[in-house]
């Protein structure tokens, strides 16, 4: 199944943290509708970080997570790749990073999302102090996504990793991007890799 490299990097590195393993919640031996039954009920308290990969919670699943997410106050790290949650699922789960003021890495991975879902991401942006890193890898950004994404970066101090490859990001994408990092002081890590970004659009970035 498709997994991607710099994630599963990601997943050793904070397993080999100063955090033991049992901090990681891995929600794989259950149903969908057990999981969305757990989810409604909140995540744990004490979980700082949350594998829901590749679960199909659909819309639906992003409705009861988004509301545990509001609440919650230890989570650090979710994965919620590979989950069909598309540009309505985003719009809820954007409520809720609104109101958290923990969680500091959010995988979205090839989940489907549009510029629609990518503007409601970048409303989030504005107004989150905590996320460090964001992995939007596989979905279909495309040039308007990208701009609003690029005008949220001007207004937040906080992220520091923006993963936005594989989106069909073009040349104009990629120009309101690097107008952003011009007034952004905080991002570490952009990147653009297999998109549509020609030769004479490299050096704008």
């Amino acid at each position: 199944m498709f997994r991607l490299n710099r994630l599963n990097h990601l997943k050793r590195k904070k397993l080999a943290s100063h955090e033991s393993a049992s901090d990681i919640i891995y929600a794989s031996a259950i149903t969908v509708d057990e999981e969305l039954e757990i989810i409604e009920c909140s995540l744990p308290e004490d979980a700082t970080r949350v594998d829901l990969s590749c679960k199909q919670l659909g819309v639906k699943g992003a409705g009861y997570l988004s509301e545990a997410i509001s609440l919650n106050k230890s989570l650090l790290l979710i994965d919620l790749g590979e989950n069909n949650l598309r540009d309505d699922g985003i719009r809820k789960l954007a409520a809720a990073l609104k109101l958290n003021q923990t969680l500091q890495s959010v995988e979205l991975y090839a989940n489907g999302i549009g510029s629609i879902g990518a503007g409601y991401l970048a409303g989030a942006l504005s107004v989150n102090q905590t996320l460090k890193e964001i992995g939007l890898e596989e979905n279909e950004i495309g040039d308007d996504g990208a701009g609003k994404l690029g005008d949220a970066l001007t207004k937040s101090n906080t992220l520091q990793e923006l993963h936005l490859s594989g989106n069909r990001i073009g040349g104009k994408g990629a120009e309101k991007l690097a107008a952003a990092l011009k007034v952004n002081k905080a991002l570490r890590v952009l990147n653009l890799s297999r998109n549509e970004i020609r030769n004479e659009d490299i050096e704008k970035v």
